[in-house]
């Protein structure tokens, strides 16, 4: 849902041009306890497609159009995934597990469990609660030298506020 336009780049599809016109991608995946959002681009839309990115984590805009398309989106993977025996399992387990765990949860998400009043500002409290730089790993990968891929990396990522978070343990048994 974060790559959908910022405060300073507000057109929703800014982003994944830009990446497409340097002959790159974006995604991202949800895994039990983490996020992951990655890129590739060529070196000559690096630095903008850097700052780009970064704005997600600092100010996204979570409008009310774009939270809509993003979740015909993930209900599309979660049809997608109905008849994956993986995928299955995995929910098959989670139904099963400890009631009190983290893990006994629906993991994907459809316009069932999604449209719910109040989505969008749900996604802004958790933007606001979680999204903390004391917990964020960044890996940047280029070709440029590393002082200069480390001023910008500070230049562009410092913004992220430290909001102190702690990460909650899971002693429950799954």
């Amino acid at each position: 849902m974060l790559f959908l336009g910022t405060d300073k780049y507000p057109e929703e599809d800014t982003y994944s041009k830009h990446c497409s016109d340097f002959g790159g991608y974006s995604n991202a995946f949800t895994s039990l306890t983490a996020t992951n959002y990655h890129f590739e681009i060529s070196n000559e839309g690096f630095d903008l497609a850097l700052d780009m990115f970064a704005q997600f984590f600092i100010s996204p805009k979570f409008n009310d159009t774009s939270v809509g398309k993003e979740m015909n989106a993930v209900n599309q993977e979660h049809e997608k995934n109905l008849q994956n025996d993986m995928w299955r399992f995995m929910q098959l387990l989670q139904n099963e597990s400890n009631p009190n765990s983290a893990l006994n949860r629906f993991a994907t998400g459809s316009l069932e469990t999604l449209q719910k009043d109040g989505c969008v500002e749900a996604l802004k409290e958790f933007h606001n609660k979680w999204y903390s730089s004391n917990i964020m790993h960044l890996v940047v990968y280029s070709n440029k030298p590393l002082d200069e891929t480390e001023t910008l990396v500070k230049d562009l990522f410092s913004p992220i506020v430290n909001k102190n978070v702690t990460v909650p343990s899971f002693l429950d048994p799954p």
